[in-house]
């Protein structure tokens, strides 16, 4: 019995160690690939760290562009906030120019009327002057003849009286 129980447990050993030998090249595989995976752990972390690394550089370039257009915002909104004060002043300039020169034209054209009215009454008055000119000299003419008329008419009858 214990000769049997012996051979069971040295049977039950070999079969054992013939399993753990088989199981060896796999445990040798597994080892390797654990090996292999640690490296590309460990590249991957390295590659992770440079990009890490990069990305912080990155993030502080970007970081500052951000900074300088922000300066350069404010910059450009206050040129635009004294553009506009500008331009508000000019176009109160503009609207009193307006006003005054949109008061000159009326004023132009109200005397531009009137010059016309006085120009149709002095044109009125120099064909009046004209014609009256006329007639007085065809008054004076007829004065003229009919005084050569009463002169004459006075020799005439002198004579015949005498």
């Amino acid at each position: 019995m214990l000769n049997e129980e012996r051979g069971q447990k040295v049977n039950k050993l070999k079969i054992v160690e013939k399993e753990r030998g088989n199981l060896s090249s796999a445990k040798e595989e597994a080892e390797e690939f654990m090996a292999q995976q640690r490296k590309l752990i460990t590249k991957k972390a390295a590659l992770y760290q440079m990009h890490l690394k990069d990305t912080g550089k990155e993030l502080g370039e970007q970081t500052e562009k951000k900074t300088k257009l922000e300066e350069k915002l404010t910059q450009e909104k206050e040129k635009f906030a004294e553009m506009s004060k500008q331009v508000e002043g000019i176009t109160g300039e503009y609207t009193k120019e307006k006003d005054g020169y949109e008061a000159m034209a009326a004023e132009m054209d109200k005397t531009k009327a009137e010059f016309s009215v006085f120009e149709r009454k002095d044109i009125k008055f120099k064909e009046d002057i004209k014609h009256l000119k006329a007639k007085d000299k065809k008054l004076k003419e007829t004065v003229v003849k009919e005084q050569e008329k009463a002169e004459k008419a006075k020799e005439s009858i002198p004579k015949q009286v005498l």
